[in-house]
């Protein structure tokens, strides 16, 4: 049979527990890594919604460690913002969760 062709048919497949792991989110809600959506607005928002945080993960590279990011405050509004330093207490007692990059030292 050596350099024959075969044909072959297959009839009544049957799959079972092949679906998705991944959650089927709208355009409106960020999927976790476990069958979970989070809604936009809570994402990168320094709080972590899914289990595994990688809503706080997709967020950018910018950690304001070493100035802003090329972000500046609008002269046209009411609002300001600026970088404080972690010992500025009544900034940062409100904070869920410390958002700094530790220094070399404290690796």
């Amino acid at each position: 049979m050596d350099g024959e062709n075969s044909d072959i048919a297959i009839d009544d497949i049957q799959l079972l527990n092949c679906g998705s792991a991944l959650p089927l989110c709208s355009k409106q809600q960020f999927g976790c890594n476990d069958p979970t959506c989070v809604s936009l607005d809570r994402v990168c928002d320094f709080e972590k919604d899914c289990t595994e945080g990688e809503d706080e993960d997709v967020c950018g590279s910018c950690s304001f460690e070493d100035g802003s990011c090329g972000f500046t405050n609008s002269d046209d509004d009411t609002f300001d913002w600026g970088r404080n330093s972690l010992g500025d207490e009544k900034f940062y007692s409100n904070m869920p969760a410390d958002h700094t990059i530790p220094a070399a030292d404290d690796k």
